[in-house]
């Protein structure tokens, strides 16, 4: 989140996705619970972000957004890379 936050994404995903109040693991059959952890403010006192949970298809389709809104055509989705070359001097190339 800390990231997301420094390239100003953080009210976009937070606005798509949700900030759970803990998570936990439970035994399959018995559904006994082996471990509990805080999330929520928890989190934020800990680490200084939330921690959230987001679609992957909603944090791909934001991402893709805010690239597109930043630099225009650097993101071709649905295409097919045919070639793919490096010149002696390390600079790429392909099509």
């Amino acid at each position: 989140m800390k990231v997301f936050e420094a390239l100003g994404l953080d009210g976009t995903l937070a606005a798509t996705g949700f900030t759970p109040d803990g998570i936990e693991i439970r035994m399959g059959e018995s559904g006994m619970r082996l471990l509990h952890a805080p999330l929520g403010k928890t989190s934020v006192d800990r680490w200084g972000s939330p921690y959230l949970h987001i679609h992957r298809a909603d944090l791909l389709d934001c991402l893709a957004q805010q690239l597109d809104s930043r630099a225009p055509g650097a993101l071709r989705l649905g295409t097919a890379v045919t070639r793919y070359e490096q010149d002696g001097a390390g600079r790429d190339g392909g099509s």
